[in-house]
C-alpha cells in the first residue's frame, strides 16, 4: 500500500523530470548590438544620438552602451581616452594610438547645450564641420561616435541626416539602477530629405518583433566617479570663461563712449572753443 508521503514523493520526481526534459527559454537577442556589429563588419561607421532632458540618464546610457560595444569588439574605452566635451579634444582622441581599431567608440558630451542666437549658429556650423571631419577620418577606420544633447532638433538638418540611430530618454529607475530609452533607426529619403524614425525589426522564436524599448544598467561606480570629475572640470572652466567674456564685454561697452567723447572734445578745442564752452555743451 502506497502511503500519502510516498505518493507525494513520486509526483515530485515526475514533475522535476518533466522540467528537465523541456528546453530552457531562449534569451532575447541583443538586437541593437547585432545591428552595430553588422555595420562595422560591412566596413561602415556608426553615429548614435542620445536625447533627453537634464538628469534623464542620457549620459549614463551613452557610457554603458560604449562599454557594451567596446566589450563586443575587444576595443579600448575609458572616460579619459574616449570621452570629450569639445570637438577639438575629441578629434585629438580619435587620432590616439590606442583608438585605431575597428569598432572603437567615442562619446561627445552635451552637444549644443550652451549658446543661443549667433552663438548657436556658430556652434551649428562647428557641428557640421565636425561631422564631415569625422566621416572623412572614421569611415575607413570603422569608428563609432555617440553624442548626446537635450533635443535632436539642436542639430542642423544636414547633421541630422548623418545620424544612424537615435535614443530618446524615458528616465532612470534608481531602485533598479536602470535607464530606459526608446530606440529609433533614422532613415532618410534621399529625394526629399525627409527623416523617418523606425523601430528595429527582428525575429525571435519564429515571431517577427519590434524593438520599442531598451534599458541600460548604470555604469560601474568608479567610471561614474571619473566621469563626474571630468564634467566638473569642464563646467568650472566653462563658467570661468563665460565670466571673463562678460567682464571684457562690459569693459568694451564702458570704454567706447569715453573714446567718442574724448575725440569730440579734441575736435571742439581745435575749432577754437574754450573748456568752459565745451562744458556747457
Amino acid at each position: 500500500m502506497i502511503t500519502p508521503l510516498v505518493y507525494f514523493f513520486l509526483i515530485m520526481v515526475y514533475f522535476f523530470k518533466e522540467i528537465e526534459g523541456k528546453p530552457k527559454p531562449k534569451k532575447k537577442p541583443k538586437v541593437f548590438l547585432s545591428w552595430v556589429k553588422k555595420r562595422i563588419e560591412n566596413n561602415k561607421n556608426v553615429i548614435i544620438m542620445f536625447n533627453g532632458g537634464t538628469g534623464s540618464g542620457k549620459s549614463f546610457g551613452c557610457i554603458e552602451l560604449a562599454l557594451l560595444i567596446s566589450k563586443m569588439f575587444g576595443t579600448s574605452f575609458s572616460i579619459k581616452g574616449n570621452l570629450a566635451f569639445t570637438f577639438q579634444d575629441l578629434l585629438k582622441k580619435m587620432k590616439g594610438e590606442d583608438n585605431q581599431e575597428p569598432g572603437t567608440v567615442f562619446i561627445m558630451e552635451e552637444v549644443g547645450a550652451f549658446g543661443s542666437g549667433a552663438a548657436a549658429r556658430e556652434w551649428q556650423s562647428k557641428v557640421n564641420r565636425f561631422f564631415f571631419s569625422f566621416l572623412q577620418t572614421s569611415r575607413h577606420r570603422n569608428q563609432i561616435l555617440i553624442l548626446n544633447c537635450p533635443s535632436f532638433s539642436y542639430l542642423e538638418k544636414g547633421s541630422r541626416e548623418l545620424v544612424h540611430f537615435q535614443f530618446e530618454s524615458l528616465g532612470i529607475d534608481f531602485r533598479k539602477k536602470l535607464s530606459y530609452f526608446k530606440p529609433f533607426a533614422v532613415q532618410v529619403n534621399r529625394r526629399t530629405g525627409q527623416l523617418f524614425f523606425k523601430y528595429l525589426r527582428y525575429r525571435w522564436e519564429g515571431t517577427r518583433k519590434f524593438m520599442n524599448r531598451m534599458e541600460f544598467k548604470l555604469p560601474p561606480q568608479p567610471i561614474i566617479n571619473e566621469y563626474e570629475r571630468v564634467k566638473l572640470a569642464f563646467t568650472t572652466a566653462l563658467n570661468a570663461s563665460m565670466e571673463e567674456d562678460g567682464v571684457q564685454d562690459k569693459d568694451k561697452v564702458n570704454t567706447k563712449p569715453l573714446k567718442n567723447t574724448r575725440r569730440l572734445t579734441e575736435q571742439l578745442h581745435k575749432a577754437g572753443n574754450t573748456t568752459k564752452d565745451i562744458a556747457r555743451c
